[in-house]
């Protein structure tokens, strides 16, 4: 009589001989493709495979104090840009001011004309650039000088650049990407752009250098005075938040500025910096990713010497129990936001702390 037990083992057995047979028909398949030139279809990359590299190199040079913008020399090249069978047509916008204009190509031609250079490529994989000199590009905000980079494709790519730039001018902070290099004169990126805009890939950066402090005032934002009260009326917690806004500097605001809403479990402390975003109303985001209501608008609009500005939000809580609240104009960017200012330690308040009950769920009893 056969047993329980051998007939778990003679099932066993036969199905680790199947999973074997079929072990060697997939290597005898590989085999014999191999055999004949062919390969199987390769696993899909984890990460894009860039079309082709754009390289930009941003060079900024010293101007007069005050001036509206600085020039700048851009460099950009293409490498193994790919092209089709009918070949490619790649006009290149310059600014109105452009001086210096060069080009280079390798597999066509190009022409410089009304302000455009328009490339024509020929090969399958070309290389190609050009170089010119604006003043459009460097501008001033506040006491600061903003230096924007929007570039687009429809296939992955691979961005190289870097902004190079002297004394007296000095980085403050940024938006987009984090640079892969940050020293007292240069900042440079290397990254593969995925597809963040579909259906496009797109490199969005914004720096900020500030003009010597020695020559130009900076400004001074502060937080004077906030409230918080709480609406009794509402079954979910909420409150509005009422901050009050101050430049006491005789310079306007100059790079974007951004508030942030704090909610932590007390006992807690306040945020250490600009860029300490913990339990921030704004988020985790390398990029400020904040929500907009009422007059807690982000960015917050230019707030000019010696003038006041008042903000409200209603916030809802999205926890209960014992809740910490701040405020903190002024974050982003880096280790002193967006705004390099003359007085960093005035830039954040504490709201106090508040009770936020916990709606209690009864279990359903069915009758």
């Amino acid at each position: 009589m056969v047993t329980n037990q051998q007939r778990i083992t003679r099932s066993l057995l036969v199905i680790a001989l199947a999973a074997l047979a079929l072990v060697f028909l997939y290597h005898g398949a590989q085999a014999q493709l191999r055999g004949n030139g062919l390969s199987l279809p390769p696993q899909p990359p984890d990460e894009p495979v860039p079309a082709f590299t754009r390289i930009v190199t941003i060079t900024v040079e010293p101007g007069e104090p005050l001036t509206p913008a600085l020039t700048s020399l851009w460099q950009t090249s293409y490498i193994s840009f790919p092209v089709g069978p009918g070949g490619n047509q790649f006009p290149v916008p310059l600014p109105s001011d452009a001086t210096d204009v060069t080009a280079t190509v390798n597999c066509g031609t190009y022409d410089i004309v009304s302000g455009t250079i328009q490339f024509t490529l020929t090969e399958s994989l070309c290389h190609f650039g050009y170089d010119f000199r604006t003043n459009e590009r460097v501008t001033r905000q506040g006491n600061q000088h903003g230096i924007s980079q929007v570039v687009g494709s429809n296939a992955s790519f691979l961005y190289i650049t870097t902004i190079v730039f002297t004394a007296p001018y000095e980085f403050v902070g940024f938006i987009g990407p984090t640079p892969l290099t940050v020293t007292s004169s240069m900042l440079h990126w290397e990254q593969v752009v995925p597809e963040n805009e579909p259906p496009f890939h797109r490199f969005r950066s914004a720096i900020w250098l500030a003009d010597d402090p020695h020559v130009i005032t900076r400004p001074d934002l502060q937080i004077v005075t906030a409230g918080l009260e709480l609406d009794a009326s509402s079954i979910i917690s909420s409150a509005q938040v009422t901050a009050v806004i101050y430049n006491s500097s005789t310079m306007d605001s100059g790079a974007p500025t951004h508030i942030n809403l704090y909610d932590r479990l007390a006992p807690s402390s306040p945020p250490t910096g600009p860029l300490d975003l913990a339990g921030g109303w704004c988020g985790l985001d390398t990029t400020p990713a904040c929500p907009s209501t009422a007059t807690f608008t982000n960015p917050v609009p230019i707030i000019a010497a010696g003038e006041t500005m008042t903000l409200t939000t209603d916030y809802t809580f999205a926890q209960c129990g014992p809740r910490n609240l701040y405020l903190q104009i002024d974050v982003f960017g880096g280790e002193a936001g967006l705004n390099l200012e003359a007085d960093e330690t005035n830039n954040q308040i504490t709201l106090g702390q508040v009770d936020v009950p916990c709606l209690i769920h009864l279990p359903l009893i069915r009758k």
